[in-house]
């Protein structure tokens, strides 16, 4: 069934969620209004987004992450 690896995949969304609202609430987060700084909040948050969900992912064992790895890491 589908209805486990889909409370992990929702576990590890939860996770990622409060992972960059975090970010965003901490002293490292750029503020200001110029296109730098908001390309630089993008990047930050999609960077974190990106290796808290795989991590999280690949810890929970979700096996369709397995099938982004390359093949000589899959097991």
């Amino acid at each position: 069934t589908l209805t486990v690896p889909v409370l992990k995949m929702l576990l590890a969304t939860v996770v990622m969620g409060v992972a960059c609202w975090v970010l965003i609430e901490s002293p490292l987060y750029p503020t200001g209004n110029s296109r730098g700084v908001w390309i630089g909040q993008l990047i930050s948050l999609m960077g974190l987004g990106v290796v808290v969900y795989c991590g999280m992912c690949y810890l929970l064992g979700i096996e369709a992450m397995k099938q982004l790895m390359p093949r000589r890491f899959r097991r």
